[in-house]
């Protein structure tokens, strides 16, 4: 399935691969469950998808400075 967007470039579900990593680390999925359902090592998972968002940076300091 792809989908044509306005700028000419083209749209596909992988996209949505790097969000939906993001999203359910932040909802404290376990990395190798979360790993086991997209398809790939623990490995490649850190070698290829975002583990943190502004919203972790965000809390992390706000832990450490208060």
């Amino acid at each position: 399935m792809k989908q044509k967007v306005e700028q000419g470039e083209w749209l596909r579900p992988y996209s949505f691969r790097d969000t939906y990593s993001l999203v359910y680390e932040s909802m404290q999925v376990h990395k190798a469950d979360l790993c086991a359902a997209m398809g790939h090592s623990e490995e490649v998972h850190n070698r290829s998808y975002r583990t943190t968002s502004f919203r972790t940076m965000r809390d992390s300091f706000k832990q450490a400075f208060g």
